[in-house]
């Protein structure tokens, strides 16, 4: 049984202005646009903390497993139960999860084996969106959450700017995420003859998963619409067959391991929406949505891919010394057209056990040492869709002669020439072992070059589609990492063992199939701010680059209408203008250098486990920032106290954009491009074991406590919350949109066993 309990909050909060502060500045700002003011600074107006509102502090963790196992010479099982409860760093988020996991195994006879494995698991999720991340730290800390008439606070002091309260999305929204899933797999195992054996299984996956959301009339975006509903089912059934045919065999110095396969996966999507608004009050959210008076159009749709894989594998040793490994696949996917579907990939590995020479061992010096290189192709088909490769209709409403006829149109355009994305790996390593592997030593270096790559990219405007997926382009990863291990301790009473992990990794565009030096990424609103270059790394962060701001005495050079205080931009291009095409690299968000440090002490029956973490070389867009200087006429003036370094004729050697009716703001801008490099401790933990001798008499085995931190410290001179939630996918790593930051944990917890 093992068990923890603990509580959570967030590393740090941002700097915001108090409401005397914000209102000297929006005074300062409607001036200088041409307004009135409209704060008298006499006052000192009560502060609204919006971020402090919305943030839940010592937020619950609970977390119990109970693990049961037996059996006998024929038959063995194993069950266990797990649940989960964690509240959020953010208030209303929250996630639950249920597991149940059973293994069965049974002998029939000496030649037959049966098998049974179940896993089930349930999470309920209450999410709250990246918009409430960024409206506590911008919406104005003068209004209060609520009104004299008990509603949410929704505009400024004006009546001009409408928003969400923060406050209010998080009490009254809700948006429930509720996913099932229930892994199966049974096996039948038959030793045909010695070294020869085959095995059959056939598993089953299925996944539920609905979304539950209700935006109330409470809420300024619901009030729009008198509340809305929306429920969302997103269900999956997928299914494998996997057939293995293994011979084994030993003669003198040589071990033989063969094997031969076929599998078929079929996997089924059936999806769901459908959603109303116009509700005459808030109480029955989106549990029935018959009672909004407007129901927006239902979706549904049901997609099916199906993959076919024979497969081959040979394991040769000779004298326990010298290891060769040579597999081949054949895989065959309907998401390709007819004559891309099959894709073949080989690879093969050697190393040599060179510790066990003669000449080696005479040495005294190596307890392992062994060689090894290999190379194999891969392919990829994940994350393209179900039908990438095939033309598409759509349909939509609309009206003819009064009557409401449906119509059909294209929605994705045919690209039969779609085929598997391929990578080529060669990797070439050697471990060492020294006194008596006390401390060990694996260098490992690799070169890794991705073909045809998968990627939505935009789309031609002739062919009157906005993006489409393409084999777009070459990509080369290549690194190296390096793993030591050491005992630098070991005695009776006191123990050190300790870990520490090095690794670089390089990936580029080598080629990009396109007429053009790079290609506009196509998909989430992060891919504005990235461009695939040629020659470039990932991840390179594309846009205007920042030079300043314009200052009275360059006015004389400036264009025309050109105000001092305004934002300056380099002219990359040379010609006159800032356009487009003076957008170019403004940083990287692929780290060149990670580290990983892990420390394990013992001393008696207490145990000391410490684990930190490095990553350093890269960039990150903070587009949280930028989203705190958005000034929208000056009107929505957001509680930033950088505001306090603006340009003004007084303070003129600044980069921040003055209170002037013309700011000329672009973005993306190198000004929100920060170095991302962090150490960061991620968990400390004490532990005390009770002594054997005490816990026989009470029929426990084992029974350990401990005490656990993550998250304690981090280094960085990065002015966001938590550079380590950036790191997201490869191609887009490195902006900062305002995610969910981590916490800092506390937790206490109990391992034992009977």
């Amino acid at each position: 049984f093992d068990a923890y309990w603990g509580i959570q909050n967030i590393y740090k909060k941002y700097d915001l202005l108090d409401s005397r502060s914000f209102e000297r500045l929006a005074n300062e700002a409607l001036v200088n646009s041409g307004g009135a003011a409209i704060y008298d600074e006499s006052l000192t107006p009560a502060t609204t903390d919006w971020q402090d509102l919305t943030s839940n502090k010592n937020a619950l963790t609970q977390n119990y497993q109970l693990t049961v196992s037996g059996g006998n010479d024929k038959t063995t099982f194993l069950t266990s139960f797990n649940y989960f409860d964690q509240e959020g760093v953010i208030k209303a988020s929250e996630m639950k999860k249920y597991a149940f996991r059973a293994n069965i195994d049974h002998k029939i006879s000496s030649t037959i084996n049966l098998g049974l494995s179940l896993t089930m698991t349930k999470v309920d999720n209450n999410r709250v969106g990246n918009s409430v991340l960024q409206s506590r730290l911008t919406t104005p800390p003068n209004l209060p959450v609520m009104q004299d008439d008990g509603s949410y606070t929704f505009s400024d002091n004006n009546g001009v700017i409408t928003f969400d309260n923060p406050v209010g999305v998080i009490n009254e929204k809700v948006d429930w995420h509720t996913s099932f899933r229930s892994l199966n797999n049974a096996f039948v195992e038959w030793n045909i003859i010695k070294g020869l054996k085959f095995k059959s299984s056939f598993g089953i996956d299925i996944d539920y998963a609905t979304n539950k959301s209700y935006n109330p009339r409470s809420v300024y975006s619901g009030s729009q619409k008198s509340g809305e509903a929306k429920k969302v089912s997103n269900n999956t059934y997928t299914w494998i067959n996997e057939n293995i045919l293994t011979y084994t065999n030993t003669w003198g110095v040589h071990s033989f391991t063969g094997m031969v396969g076929y599998t078929q996966q079929q996997s089924t999507y059936d999806g769901f929406n459908a959603g109303s608004y116009g509700f005459l009050n808030d109480n029955l959210q989106m549990n029935n949505l018959g009672s909004g008076t407007t129901y927006t159009a239902p979706g549904s749709e049901v997609k099916k891919w199906a993959l076919n894989s024979y497969l081959a594998r040979v394991n040769y040793t000779v004298n326990n010394k010298y290891l060769l490994t040579a597999s081949i696949r054949a895989d065959g996917s309907s998401r390709f057209g007819s004559d891309n579907r099959w894709g073949y990939f080989p690879s093969a590995a050697l190393a040599w056990r060179a510790s066990e020479e003669p000449f080696i061992k005479d040495l005294n010096i190596f307890s392992n040492l062994k060689p090894r290189v290999s190379f194999g192709i891969t392919g990829n088909q994940d994350g393209i869709g179900t039908y990438p490769a095939y033309a598409l209709l759509g349909s939509n409403g609309y009206v003819a002669g009064g009557d409401k006829v449906t119509g059909y149109y294209p929605s994705q355009v045919a690209n039969t020439n779609l085929k598997w994305e391929t990578t080529s790996q060669f990797d070439a390593g050697i471990d060492f072992g020294f006194f008596n592997n006390r401390l060990t030593v694996s260098l490992d270096v690799y070169h890794k070059l991705s073909k045809d790559v998968l990627l939505e990219v935009d789309a031609p405007h002739y062919t009157g589609f906005s993006s489409r997926l393409e084999n777009a382009a070459h990509i080369l990863n290549k690194g190296f990492e390096i793993t030591i291990g050491a005992d630098p301790i070991v005695s009776k009473d006191f123990n050190w063992n300790t870990n520490i992990t090095l690794s670089h990794n390089e990936g580029t565009i080598e080629e990009l199939y396109s007429d053009k030096s790079y290609m506009v990424i196509s998909g989430n609103y992060e891919n504005k701010y990235f461009r695939n270059v040629k020659g470039k790394k990932l991840a390179t962060m594309w846009g205007y680059v920042s030079d300043g701001v314009w200052k009275s005495w360059e006015l004389a050079d400036a264009p025309a209408g050109t105000e001092a205080g305004s934002y300056k931009f380099k002219d990359i291009d040379g010609v006159e203008g800032i356009t487009e095409d003076d957008q170019t690299a403004i940083g990287n968000g692929q780290p060149s250098f990670q580290w990983g440090w892990n420390n394990t002490l013992t001393y008696k029956n207490f145990d000391l486990g410490i684990f930190i973490m490095g990553v350093h070389g890269f960039d990150i867009y903070n587009y949280t920032r930028e989203a705190r200087f958005a000034t929208n006429g000056l009107i929505n003036l957001g509680p930033n106290p950088e505001w306090a370094n603006r340009w003004t004729p007084e303070n003129e050697n600044t980069d921040i954009v003055g209170f002037v009716k013309g700011i000329n703001a672009l973005t993306p801008s190198s000004q929100f491009v920060e170095k991302g490099d962090f150490v960061k401790v991620k968990s400390i933990t004490l532990g005390y074991s009770l002594s054997n001798a005490n816990l026989s008499k009470a029929g426990i085995s084992k029974l350990r406590i401990y005490a656990s931190i993550q998250n304690p410290f981090l280094f960085t001179g990065y002015s966001g919350i938590d550079p380590e939630v950036t790191l997201k996918s490869p191609l887009t790593s490195g902006i900062d949109w305002g995610y969910y930051p981590n916490g800092r944990n506390y937790l206490i917890g109990l391992n034992f066993a009977f």
